[in-house]
């Protein structure tokens, strides 16, 4: 098993959360049992993407620039992905 990257917590459901610096994410969590890589807006909304190798959460976490690794790696990334959360009312 890798060595959990500083500051990541497990939940009792396995879920490896941390909360990020960066104006776009609030956290990201990791469930290593089904790959799934979820992602938490500021703005309130929460993506999973599925099928996500731990190494690329792991660099998500690293990356000097979430916003960018984000658009690179996750939305235009062979993952698929669900919004499970509605962001504030308009």
């Amino acid at each position: 098993m890798e060595p959990h990257a500083e500051g990541i917590q497990e939940t009792a459901q396995a879920m490896e959360r941390v909360a990020v610096e960066s104006t776009v994410f609030r956290s990201i969590g990791y469930d290593p049992a089904s790959s799934q890589l979820e992602v938490a807006f500021r703005h309130g909304y929460l993506y999973v993407f599925r099928l996500v190798p731990r190494n690329v959460f792991l660099r998500f976490l690293k990356a000097a620039s979430k916003g960018a690794f984000f658009d690179q790696e996750l939305r235009n990334g062979p993952y698929s992905s669900e919004r499970l959360s509605q962001g504030p009312a308009q």
